[in-house]
């Protein structure tokens, strides 16, 4: 097996170079009689071996992985948060974060459900594993530092630039394997390799097996990539989203639009409002059922239609700055940003930049409290007025918190009048 201790050196930044050295030595020093190996494994191992910069540590432990965890962070001055079903614990120490999780072994009772876990040894922990290049590990043990552990050819694969599945039953056994597969395609300029591919397109039926909340946090992953327009287009293309449900889309327009928007940038909620942009209101309920997504995502999944029901509205010439605002401001802002970046070049454009940039902004200078001490009565009318005065700012009628005072004086007498009229004719 071939040593990458130089390559470390080399690439892993402190604190995480110092940490897995560390861990090592600690474990077999303090922890002998329980932990009988520690390994660096998965992503992190391709992202080295592809001189990528490392954000996170995930560790294979031979024995104790809890026990290793808590001695680590006494160690560290750090913390070990709550273990999953899985067996995994998260260890937080100042300036990094680990996952440590001891190696086990997988089965899977039907295609899509979660697997049944068992201690295994380090080859089974990774022959489990979703893709060869995810599927080696690194040892971290003295006198056994930086040896490579590749039984699966992930070494060769990374050359080739390909992604390819340890086994026939892969992504019948886990069906999201699929989706993590196009964010790598798109992330690392892989290909599917062409058995693949195949299984790929035979077995992705089995999406739709797998629960709303896998599913949702497989695209989250996508979203949350610079290349997500990429991932999410393959997937539109080879018929995932499809299989995922009918109904769920991505568009040329809206790719594009993804594409548009700035490397790194996190912007959940844009995005998921374009997913929902050109979608019908029954497409878009369907996909929220289908997703199960909290009720922010599907606010913004039904804005899209809802917003087409009403953007003919803004093709009107004369429409006034205060009926633009009146039209558009009970959407949410990232729906309407959503819809800016697919709209076509027309007055509709025009005026979602217009209220996006500025109209939504516009207040009038009297407050609620400067209309009571003017004389208006607390309650209903307040509020009205304050909608007037804020209209006629969006209109240009008033520019000054002096002209918005003296019409609330020519106003007042005339709301008052309507005001007693009404109660008297209750």
């Amino acid at each position: 097996m071939p040593n990458v201790a130089a390559l470390m050196e080399r690439t892993l930044k402190s604190p995480f170079l110092d940490f897995v050295k560390e861990v090592g030595s600690e474990a077999a020093a303090k922890l002998a009689h329980s932990v009988q190996g520690v390994y660096l494994v998965g992503g992190q191992v391709r992202d080295l071996l592809l001189e990528r910069h490392v954000y996170d540590i995930d560790l294979m432990v031979a024995g104790d992985a809890r026990k290793l965890a808590a001695h680590l962070a006494q160690h560290r001055g750090g913390q070990v948060l709550a273990a999953t079903v899985f067996g995994t614990v998260k260890l937080e120490v100042p300036g990094l974060s680990a996952d440590i999780a001891m190696a086990r072994r997988e089965s899977y009772e039907r295609p899509g459900a979660l697997p049944r876990v068992e201690k295994g040894d380090p080859k089974e922990d990774l022959a489990r594993r979703d893709y060869t290049i995810n599927a080696m590990a690194i040892d971290l043990w003295p006198g056994r530092f930086g040896t490579l552990f590749d039984f699966y050819g992930g070494m060769r694969d990374i050359t080739l630039k390909r992604l390819r599945v340890l086994h026939e039953q892969s992504f019948a056994d886990d069906p999201t394997r699929i989706l993590r597969g196009l964010r790598y395609e798109a992330r690392l300029g892989f290909q599917f390799e062409t058995r693949t591919a195949g299984l790929l397109t035979r077995d992705m039926h089995h999406l739709e097996a797998v629960s709303g909340p896998r599913i949702r946090s497989e695209v989250m992953r996508i979203l949350r990539e610079p290349t997500r327009a990429a991932a999410l287009s393959r997937a539109e293309d080879l018929g995932v989203l499809a299989a995922i449900h009918p109904a769920l889309r991505v568009p040329k327009r809206v790719a594009e639009a993804m594409a548009a928007s700035a490397e790194g940038t996190e912007d959940l909620p844009y995005f998921v409002a374009l997913m929902g942009a050109a979608l019908t209101e029954e497409e878009a309920r369907a996909v929220a059922a289908r997703l199960d997504p909290p009720r922010e995502w599907t606010e913004l999944l039904l804005a899209g239609p809802s917003y087409r029901a009403i953007s003919r509205l803004l093709e009107k010439p004369d429409l006034k700055p205060s009926e633009i605002v009146e039209v558009l401001s009970p959407f949410p802002t990232d729906a309407l940003r959503a819809q800016l970046a697919v709209a076509p070049p027309t007055l509709q454009r025009e005026r979602l930049n217009l209220y996006l940039s500025e109209l939504r902004a516009v207040r009038q200078a009297c407050t609620g409290d400067d209309l009571i001490a003017a004389g208006v009565p607390a309650g209903p009318l307040v509020g009205e007025l304050l909608d007037e005065l804020r209209r006629a700012r969006l209109d240009g009628l008033l520019h000054s918190k002096i002209e918005e005072e003296a019409m609330v004086k020519r106003r007042l007498p005339i709301l008052l009048a309507r005001q007693g009229g009404e109660a008297g004719r209750s």
